[in-house]
């Protein structure tokens, strides 16, 4: 398999590229750094296909956004005596997000995804809903009961697997969002309550919005679930076989 550094989320156009003097720290004269750049992307590639084995030296070290990735040793000193790093780029509310969408938020301090205690700084939303409208779920299945769905931020993976583990392909919502991929991304989910409403506050910067009614993974009993309304703020529930527009997002 071919290894690019787009495989790895890994774009040299959306780096600010620094290189100095790793004894003095001063910078390299611009005339210079294009070769610099080639040189750095192949020792990245080299080093990214030991990653899975762990046997390397390269260090990353993320800072409190988890964006900041400081490659030193074996990247940091080459052969040429320079010293690399690679901040990437960071996101803000409104922009483009690595998976196509939108991002619509973010949290400096980080989030925790209840599922694999991943810390998360963003919420994207997928470039458009799922093409028809859904139900959360089918007539004769939703009287069932998910245990432990949750509504805040960072807990809408972790609802829809639990959906999808429950009543599984009798869960519409849920599985289209699970089945969503966009920019190379397939780590969709149906949002929770809260995260969903957070995409209704920041509808005006994400494409492709309907004034309807929202799913989200968020059970309020066991016969209904949370919806958001984009016409007005406040959430609301409805019988889960009721069909609504679906909207997937990610978290990274």
């Amino acid at each position: 398999m071919k290894h690019t550094m787009e495989m790895y989320g890994l774009k040299i156009f959306k780096y600010k590229l620094k290189i100095f003097n790793p004894n003095q720290h001063t910078p390299i004269p611009k005339a210079n750094r294009k070769n610099k750049i080639q040189i750095i992307k192949d020792k990245i590639l080299l080093m990214i296909k030991s990653i899975s084995t762990l046997r390397l030296s390269l260090k990353l070290t993320i800072a409190a956004f988890g964006l900041l990735i400081a490659c030193s040793e074996d990247l940091g000193t080459g052969e040429d005596g320079y010293g690399y790093e690679y901040v990437p780029r960071t996101y803000k509310i409104g922009d483009k997000g690595p998976g196509g969408g939108m991002i619509f938020y973010h949290d400096p301090d980080g989030f925790i995804m209840t599922d694999t205690s991943e810390r998360c700084y963003y919420l994207e939303a997928a470039p458009k809903d799922i093409p028809t409208s859904l139900e959360w779920a089918l007539t004769g299945h939703e009287s069932a009961q998910i245990s432990e769905t949750e509504v805040y931020i960072g807990t809408g993976r972790k609802n829809t697997a639990r959906i999808l583990e429950k009543i599984d392909t009798f869960a519409p919502a849920a599985e289209a969002c699970r089945d969503y991929s966009s920019g190379g991304k397939n780590d969709w989910f149906l949002p929770s309550i809260d995260e969903l409403h957070e995409l209704y506050e920041k509808k005006d910067l994400v494409d492709n919005l309907s004034n309807g009614y929202y799913w989200s993974s968020s059970e309020s009993s066991p016969s209904n679930a949370w919806y958001q309304p984009f016409s007005s703020s406040s959430p609301s529930t409805l019988g889960k076989n009721t069909k609504h527009s679906v909207r997937a997002i990610r978290a990274f």
